[in-house]
């Protein structure tokens, strides 16, 4: 028989002012300690001076704001009407941060739609999405431009110097960190993300499906229960055992979480999906049963069982609470040497350093729009893979000129009014630092193209020794001894020539020799990926109803089109692959 874990409360409708707090604020205290741990030096050194205090005191500050009350003139105070409340609020009571709390409270009262009596501020802090759901998507009962996904991706832009998007008002970096170190944590607790919509009776309703009915709103499980010791109130509640500090227990589960890969405003979306199927496991074993004036009596089927669930669940989602936040400061304040997998569209991934993260996604979108300028006026697009760097006797100076060279006789072969080459070596634009994984993942990006089938190209130039043989004057009679005497020339015209020779990085040997022996796309790691990228794209197109096989990319390699052995065949891989 199911036992009953919480008795109705003869009580009046409950109010949207008894929605509980996520976490009691011993939860943001741990995911913030949490945080404090896995922070890197620089998000660390960030973190503290803006702050000027660590996360786990910040954690609870969105709450402390919910004593901002608003008086019957307009004004607003600073009124906490319990003495626990006031507990973790005291590095807060200060008159300028009181002042602060009173600002940020009036700044954010307005500025959408919630119960009478209560602050727009109050809705950051949850998503209500129907558990029949198995993940968020903006859209959804329940979901707003205004919910705790938002409120996240609002406090994100503001720390990154960006403005923060209607409805927030976010004064400055310091509210919006003391933001995000709460809802962050708020977005783990699984009663803030999923909920049940329930009718008279205590069956479950799909409010996606039949219409929202408010009658039906359960607020995140605080009409569940009776009003002290609701639902939500239990899972707010940490384990005992876990005080107000991250235990090694917790740091350990944190550390082995995997970090969440793409975007940095898709991460709170990804995680709240996460935290839906977290509600779902809470949710789990309990039924419900009706009652008047707007509460539901709880029920579970094994107690003992539920409660061993519970504590499992909130120690795991109070380590990952801890993990993402890390990560979203440890990405938006990056250490210079930092490395972070990033993976594209047509799932290619590369290890990238994370302070190139904008540079490349900024390059991307320009590049992008460069082909585009191009294909509207009805030029047939091509790219041009060459080896640029300066490595085994190859000098960044002559493969950057041939590179322009044969872009230049390309497009004369095909007609300049309506043929155009991308040439990798004027449109990289990327810091001195950025490495080859960093210029592939920007590269990949832009060949494969919105929709994964390489749409802004026609066709791929793979350059060859006959493409270096034009440029140096090659005859096919003492080649070996002409690029010698090139380099002898240069040497005196060229600052960086003499430079990288001076630094050990080329000789003359070396140089006569790679581009007598090895000047073409074989060996190069970059050219190698760009192959199997065109290779995978043409793949795609062949079983695409969209282009089929008539329509796949062309590729050409020293002049010539590739036998279709070679066509179909992959290359050893590059620089792909992901960060160990």
């Amino acid at each position: 028989m199911a036992a009953r874990i919480v008795v109705l409360a003869a009580i009046a409708f409950i109010s949207f002012s008894e929605r509980a707090f996520a976490w009691a604020y011993q939860g943001h205290e741990v995911t913030g300690a949490i945080a404090d741990q896995l922070l890197k030096a620089n998000a660390k050194e960030q973190v503290a001076a803006i702050l000027g205090v660590e996360l786990r005191v910040a954690g609870p500050w969105a709450d402390c704001v919910r004593s901002v009350a608003r008086l019957p003139d307009g004004s607003f105070k600073y009124a906490p009407t319990k003495p626990e409340y006031r507990i973790p609020c005291a590095a807060f009571e200060t008159p300028a941060e009181i002042a602060r709390m009173e600002d940020y409270v009036s700044r954010n009262w307005l500025d959408c739609d919630y119960a009478k009596g209560h602050g727009c501020n109050e809705t950051y802090h949850f998503a209500d999405v129907a558990i029949q759901h198995d993940d968020y998507k903006r859209g959804y009962v329940g979901t707003s431009n205004h919910d705790i996904v938002g409120a996240i991706n609002a406090a994100i832009a503001v720390l990154r110097g960006q403005p923060a998007p209607l409805p927030f008002s976010i004064r400055d970096k310091k509210e919006a960190l003391l933001l995000l170190a709460h809802f962050v944590g708020d977005l783990h607790q699984p009663l803030h993300v999923g909920a049940v919509y329930l009718d008279r009776s205590g069956q479950l309703v799909d409010p996606d499906q039949a219409g929202l009915d408010s009658a039906t709103e359960t607020l995140g499980g605080n009409l569940l229960g009776p009003a002290e010791n609701n639902l939500h109130a239990q899972w707010d509640a940490i384990p005992a055992d876990l005080a107000e500090t991250a235990s090694p227990d917790l740091i350990k589960k944190a550390k082995a979480l995997s970090t969440t890969a793409g975007p940095i405003d898709a991460m709170a979306a990804t995680w709240a999906s996460d935290t839906v199927m977290a509600s779902h496991a809470a949710f789990a074993g309990l039924t419900f049963s009706g009652a008047d004036r707007g509460r539901w009596d709880v029920h579970v089927a094994d107690p003992p069982a539920y409660a061993a669930r519970e504590d499992n669940l909130k120690r795991d989602q109070l380590a990952k609470g801890g993990a993402r936040l890390a990560q979203i400061l440890n990405t938006i304040w990056p250490t210079p040497t930092d490395k972070t997998t990033a993976c594209t569209l047509t799932n290619i991934c590369y290890c990238v350093t994370t302070t190139h993260r904008d540079a490349i996604t900024a390059n991307v979108a320009r590049v992008r729009q460069l082909l585009a300028d191009q294909r509207a006026t009805g030029k047939m697009t091509g790219y041009l893979s060459i080896p640029l760097s300066t490595l085994g006797g190859s000098y960044f100076g002559v493969n950057r000129e041939v590179a322009q060279r044969t872009k230049e006789r390309i497009e004369q072969r095909f007609g300049a009014t309506s043929t155009w080459v991308l040439n990798p070596g004027a449109e990289g634009n990327l810091p001195e630092t950025a490495t080859g994984a960093d210029y592939m993942y920007m590269w990949t990006q832009i060949l494969e193209g919105r929709g994964g089938y390489g749409e802004d190209f026609d066709f791929f130039y793979f350059t060859g020794p006959a493409d270096f043989a034009q440029f140096f004057g090659l005859t096919g009679i003492n080649d070996a001894d002409r690029i010698e005497a090139y380099f002898d020339q240069r040497l005196g015209t060229d600052p960086d020539l003499m430079k990288a020779v001076t630094a050990g990085k080329l000789s003359k040997r070396g140089f006569r020799n790679h581009y007598a022996l090895r000047a073409a796309v074989t060996f190069s790691y970059g050219s190698h990926d760009e192959w199997n990228i065109v290779e995978l794209l043409n793949q795609r197109r062949r079983g695409s109803d969209q282009f089929g096989i008539g329509n796949q990319i062309g590729v050409l390699f020293d002049g010539r089109a590739v036998t279709p052995g070679d066509f179909e065949a992959g290359a050893a891989a590059g620089t792909v692959g992901r960060c160990n």
